[in-house]
């Protein structure tokens, strides 16, 4: 599972938010969406994850959580912050591996300063 609501809506218990996907399919229907169908001005992102530490382990299963700030940089140039947030996820280190298993990104504001297109 793999959610981005605002800040506001998480404190009060609501799920609603601009990205919300239930599945790996989801995510890849979303991915192949940005690739193949969707129309949207060039951009570069760059993501600064900082402040990672892990909660609580059982097993595997590992429940973990940082900061994130994601900077946007559009054709013409300009780069400017999309968004700051935390992170809450849930990772399965079986066979070695992370793998992200729910990721839930809580942002600041309760707007987004652009388009959110691609996941966080």
């Amino acid at each position: 599972m793999y959610r981005i609501v605002p800040r506001t809506n998480h404190e009060r218990g609501l799920r609603i938010g601009p990205m919300f996907a239930e599945s790996k399919g989801a995510l890849v229907d979303r991915i192949t969406a940005i690739k193949e169908t969707q129309v949207h001005a060039a951009r570069a992102l760059n993501h600064n994850v900082s402040g990672i530490r892990i909660v609580s382990a059982d097993g595997a299963l590992i429940n973990s959580r940082s900061m994130i700030t994601v900077y946007q940089t559009l054709v013409d140039g300009t780069t400017r912050l999309l968004l700051t947030a935390r992170t809450f996820d849930k990772l399965d280190s079986t066979g070695g591996d992370l793998k992200i298993v729910e990721r839930l990104v809580v942002f600041d504001s309760e707007l987004l300063a652009g388009a959110l297109v691609y996941p966080v």
